[in-house]
């Protein structure tokens, strides 16, 4: 796929661009820039990877909590490949920038931890649905469901504790309801976005 073509199948929702605001006026410790710079690299990760491996990237939408990229993969490996490859760049910067921009090292490691919960439509999902689908293929969704519900309830209890009891403030709750804003729709679906040729 051209890069023409992608460019028209690239979607930045309304939603998308009120959470950079609010973000933006928020500035936590300076941590806009630094967010956004390693988010883009995450999606570019995925993005280079599927490309590298003989896949085709058919469209990304970028919506209040996060993107998501549909594609067309050469073969499972270069789905599971491709899947793993955000989490990686975010590994590798956190490495790299550890003792340079400590910031910016914390920002891609969290957006690694983060990625990798076991929810779908997180990366750490689609690599453990992908896993049931090959071990358990009948079983595989409805198991993913009650992860996904499990964890993010879970979660959810340690925002409130985190916010109510340890006082951290209101981010913790924050991240719980960004969180499950992202997985809610995930648990409803009975398909997986990406799509292996």
């Amino acid at each position: 796929m051209g890069s023409a073509a992608m460019q028209r199948n690239i979607e930045i929702t309304t939603g998308a661009l009120a959470f950079f605001c609010i973000l933006f006026y928020i500035n936590p410790n300076g941590a806009f820039l630094p967010f956004v710079l390693a988010s883009v690299a995450h999606e570019l990760g995925h993005w280079a990877v599927c490309r590298l491996t003989g896949g085709r990237v058919d469209s990304l939408r970028v919506g209040m909590v996060g993107a998501q990229m549909q594609a067309e993969f050469s073969s499972p490996a270069s789905q599971v490949c491709s899947v793993l490859a955000g989490p990686a760049v975010n590994l590798l910067l956190a490495a790299v920038f550890l003792h340079i921009r400590f910031r910016f090292a914390l920002i891609n490691l969290f957006l690694a931890a983060y990625n990798l919960l076991p929810l779908l439509p997180l990366d750490g999902g689609r690599i453990l649905q992908l896993l049931l689908w090959h071990i358990w293929p009948s079983g595989a969704d409805k198991t993913m469901k009650i992860v996904s519900v499990l964890v993010t309830a879970g979660i959810a209890v340690w925002c409130v504790v985190a916010t109510c009891v340890w006082h951290y403030g209101l981010w913790p709750c924050f991240f719980a309801a960004i969180l499950l804003l992202k997985t809610g729709g995930a648990m409803t679906e009975e398909k997986f976005l990406a799509k292996s040729t």
